[in-house]
């Protein structure tokens, strides 16, 4: 794979953030012979691309999807650089197309790449690379890199070139605040005010945050649309994985691509957004200078300190008896419970003193020599965890290197199968594959992110004092993390504490896939094959007939949630399995820990159900920690 890259916008034949029926009315006008072709960038995540090319008088659309590592690839193709060198190389060879690309379907010479609509492209270009700039300065400072000018520039243009994606998806995350659309803190009763006294023409919109009942730091996000002579209100959701939609619609990385989208189509809505509602006091496309910013909730927080616009508009307030989709009750503080040490739990979950970026570092094989080992961190039946570094040109980033025994074949295959099963995953509650290395006297290494608190239930054992909302809100994201592999079709079958790993007192990750498998079609992967199993985390049903799913998953999340709500307790301590498992069959379960929440033990026993069918699958016990945490302590998770 060659590393020369060319920027798709450098092509003409690049249209940008077009959809699939607008390239097809393009190709259509143009005849649509055999190996016509244009490139399109896609509408719900920026970096990813569409080849679209015509055969026999039809359009055929191959999804260019960006990979891990910053490549990109069709569906069981190759991998390349970037989109272009994508289409070159098709150029040349069929390889799994129905024909070549060979005829260039180029823009006029006047037209430019179609961006985001509502965003002044010059706008958005200065805003990214104000990104590129603050970032890379940022990673250099953090990793205490010694580069001359001349060397800081060819890193930045490296980012600004292959990596630029990423710089406009960390743009976009916040870019709402200065858009014309978007009016902060406005609920729904000033929102009708506002439209009604603009005049209610069809397709007029704005987009408005309110304050969350349940926790008045969070801002939530409304659409507000006028329809035949009515007022229609939307609710745009955010889901666990940070995404945006609203109800039964596709999903965004920001409200900027939502909005993006339903201008295009009105798909769910009653009309597709056309004519923005521009408010009275807006946010300066200066905010871009903040954009670094990591969450929305973050960026409302500091909503003071950004540079406002005010444009003198004046609206006068009128009634509405417009119909509405959803309720804006005001907020009401004698509504909300105040425990003492909500406060300070509320505050940077994800702060640390040290974030390391791995998504720069590669995701392939390493070279021992770019490796520096230092403490062991743990052993087991397979090998031994170090902490190490992984080396750059300029820099060293902490890794733990996962090193097994090369006695037997079955421990090189057993880390081969882990290493492929983790290169797909991409979660922000599950530990990061960086690479794999191969020593010399012929081990296998696998290279991943430090957590350098270490596993979950020694951290609790020396800190008693660590307050159970935390410890509830870690179980949260590691529910987070279940649901996410169930997703994916894979049953871990190791679940415990030992195996989630704490990066802070705030953020902790699934880890040690060596034990995961991939699902039959039947939703299940058996073995007949017992060796070391954990069996005080299996369901008996598990244990008898080698089957393992979903719902043994669960199980091993209740027990893991006792563990951790026990401050690194040991489950049945001091039974044998035997007597175990006629306990478990005649229905005795672990007690409720001291400090563990009622609610969150209720969980817990619905994990252990005898039939298995009876248990909750992850989605639910992911909703039913997210109201765990919102009911008990004032919190709202918006991840």
């Amino acid at each position: 794979m060659t590393n020369a890259y060319t920027s798709p916008s450098d092509v003409a034949y690049f249209y940008g953030r077009i959809n699939r029926e607008e390239a097809n009315k393009i190709l259509d006008e143009r005849g649509s012979p055999n190996g016509l072709y244009l490139l399109r960038e896609q509408l719900f995540e920026a970096g990813s691309y569409t080849l679209s090319i015509c055969f026999e008088a039809r359009v055929n659309h191959y999804k260019i999807e960006r990979q891990e590592d910053g490549t990109v690839k069709i569906d069981k193709g190759r991998k390349f650089v970037g989109p272009v060198e994508l289409v070159e190389y098709h150029k040349l060879e069929l390889d799994g197309l129905i024909t070549r690309p060979s005829i260039a379907c180029n823009r006029p010479a006047n037209i430019l790449p179609i961006n985001y609509l509502f965003i002044i492209d010059a706008e958005f270009y200065n805003l990214v690379e104000d990104e590129i700039g603050r970032q890379m300065t940022k990673y250099k400072q953090a990793h205490r890199l010694q580069l001359t000018d001349s060397q800081f520039k060819v890193e930045v243009n490296n980012a600004r070139k292959r990596y630029r994606y990423k710089y406009e998806r960390i743009v976009l995350k916040t870019l709402h605040l200065s858009q014309k659309w978007f009016h902060a803190e406005l609920d729904r009763r000033a929102a009708n005010s506002l439209l009604h006294k603009s005049g209610l023409e069809d397709g007029k919109f704005l987009v408005r945050s309110t304050r969350s009942k349940v926790e008045p730091s969070r801002h939530e996000f409304k659409i507000s649309l006028c329809y035949n002579n009515e007022i229609k209100h939307y609710q745009i959701k955010s889901t666990e994985w940070d995404k945006y939609c609203i109800e039964g619609g596709p999903e965004f990385d920001s409200i900027t691509q939502l909005v993006d989208y339903y201008h295009r189509c009105s798909d769910g809505l009653a009309v597709a957004l056309s004519s923005p509602l521009i408010p009275q006091i807006r946010l300066s496309p200066s905010l871009g200078k903040n954009s670094h910013i990591n969450s929305t909730n973050n960026v409302y927080n500091s909503f003071r300190n950004y540079e406002m616009v005010v444009e003198t508009r004046h609206h006068h307030a009128a009634n509405s008896n417009a119909a509405a989709y959803v309720d804006d009750e005001p907020h009401n503080p004698n509504n909300v419970t105040n425990l003492d040490n909500v406060p300070e739990e509320k505050r940077n979950f994800f702060k640390d003193e040290e974030n390391y970026d791995y998504d720069f570092l590669p995701t392939n094989t390493i070279d021992i020599k770019d490796l520096v080992f230092y403490d062991k961190l743990g052993s087991g039946c397979f090998g031994s965890v170090f902490r190490g570094a992984l080396k750059s040109r300029h820099a060293e980033t902490p890794v733990a290197i996962k090193q097994l025994n090369y006695e037997t074949e079955e421990s090189k295959d057993e880390i081969g199968k882990e290493a492929d099963l983790m290169r797909s995953l991409n979660n922000p509650f599950v530990v990061k594959f960086i690479g794999m290395c191969f020593h010399k006297n012929g081990s296998l290494m696998i290279v991943l992110e430090l957590a350098k608190l270490g596993p979950l239930h020694k951290y609790l054992r020396a800190h008693k004092d660590m307050s159970i909302v935390k410890i509830v809100r870690l179980c949260y994201q590691v529910a987070c993390a279940m649901q996410y592999l169930s997703c994916k079709n894979l049953v871990h079958r190791d679940l415990a504490a030992r195996n989630v790993l704490l990066v802070s007192e705030e953020l902790a990750k699934v880890s040690d896939f060596g034990m995961s498998r991939r699902m039959n079609e039947n939703k299940y992967y058996e073995t007949h094959s017992q060796g070391k199993w954990p069996l005080k985390w299996y369901p008996p049903d598990a244990i008898h007939t080698g089957k393992f799913d979903e719902k043994s998953d669960v199980w091993s999340f209740g027990v893991t949630c006792w563990e951790a709500t026990s401050y690194g307790g040991r489950p049945y301590q001091g039974v044998d399995i035997g007597c175990l498992l006629v306990k478990l069959e005649n229905g005795d379960r672990l007690p409720k820990p001291p400090q563990c929440p009622f609610e969150l033990y209720n969980l817990m026993l619905k994990c252990w159900q005898q039939a298995k069918t009876h248990r909750p699958a992850f989605s639910q016990v992911v909703t039913e920690m997210r109201a765990i945490v919102k009911d008990l302590y004032n919190l709202d998770l918006d991840y």
